[in-house]
């Protein structure tokens, strides 16, 4: 027996994942990288304030930075969500950040 409100919980995170993967795997993380990079220098934030808000280490921002390493799906919504910018902005164009 399923319960239908826990289906209709897992099904759009199962597909959400399912989309992340494919979009990881059709763009190069180098790209998403550079904007992660671009959005924290943007926002005048270190490092170490993106560890922070990624719940990570400070070596894993490097190592996303650098393309070294695919963003999880928690790290790209809370990007999505400290940035303000949609998950197709951060994943798929290459963004230009202007600092205020």
């Amino acid at each position: 027996y399923i319960n239908k409100s826990e289906l209709y919980v897992q099904l759009p995170m199962i597909s959400v994942k399912m989309i992340v993967r494919r979009v990881l795997a059709m763009n190069n993380i180098k790209l998403i990288g550079e904007n992660i990079r671009m959005l924290r220098v943007g926002a005048r934030k270190t490092q170490v304030d993106m560890a922070e808000i990624l719940e990570c280490s400070t070596i894993g921002v490097k190592r996303l930075e650098a393309g070294k390493r695919e963003p999880k799906l928690k790290e790209i919504m809370r990007i999505c969500k400290t940035f303000n910018v949609s998950p197709n902005d951060l994943l798929c164009k290459r963004m230009v950040v202007c600092s205020s």
